[in-house]
């Protein structure tokens, strides 16, 4: 099962097929919660009222309860996709600048990892593929010189709550499907751009 995607003028739309229980780190209706889609909006400069612009774009596509992402990057380009049965990942890639630990980094770049699992879950699996998304891009960014992070990173996992899998880190089978796949699209990313 795939979500419904829409692309228009820098912009990528997902609309779920039913609400998911969402746990992000977006600031633009993010934190936890039932969501009907999401969208990353690239955008060419830093932009002083993000929530305004959140706005604005629900307003434009009349979609409702959807979280949105922001990158500097160009979409569709840094745009990166993986599915498989029942697991979509959805990535907006733009390594403009990085972060290394113990430095502040004041200047812009952002990383999307979305997940999205028409599986039941428990919300501590959630949890689980939340910590190993932003491991695995940590790992991809010291692997290439590139710090561990960038300064606007964020990451989402939507999926069935329930009772189904309660586990999701690396050693489970889930786990280990959804590693594979966030570590195709940033070798694919890496290939491309580096």
């Amino acid at each position: 099962m795939k979500t419904l995607l829409r692309k228009d003028n820098n912009i990528i739309i997902s609309e779920f097929y039913e609400n998911l229980f969402t746990i992000t780190s977006s600031n633009f209706n993010g934190k936890f919660g039932y969501k009907k889609g999401f969208y990353i909006k690239g955008i060419e400069n830093y932009v002083k009222d993000f929530k305004k612009l959140h706005k604005e774009i629900l307003n434009k596509y009349k979609i409702k309860n959807y979280t949105g992402f922001f990158t500097l990057a160009k979409i569709p380009d840094h745009f990166f996709y993986q599915y498989e049965n029942n697991i979509e990942i959805f990535t907006s890639i733009g390594i403009s600048h990085v972060c290394f630990p113990g430095e502040i980094c004041k200047k812009f770049g952002t990383i999307n990892i979305i997940i999205v699992l028409y599986e039941e879950l428990k919300v501590n699996a959630s949890i689980d593929i939340l910590s190993m998304a932003s491991s695995i891009k940590s790992y991809y960014l010291c692997k290439n010189g590139l710090g561990y992070s960038t300064p606007s990173d964020a990451i989402m996992v939507s999926f069935k709550k329930g009772n189904k899998i309660e586990y999701a880190g690396p050693s489970t089978k889930i786990g280990f499907k959804i590693s594979k796949m966030i570590s195709n699209i940033f070798e694919d990313y890496f290939n491309k751009f580096h």
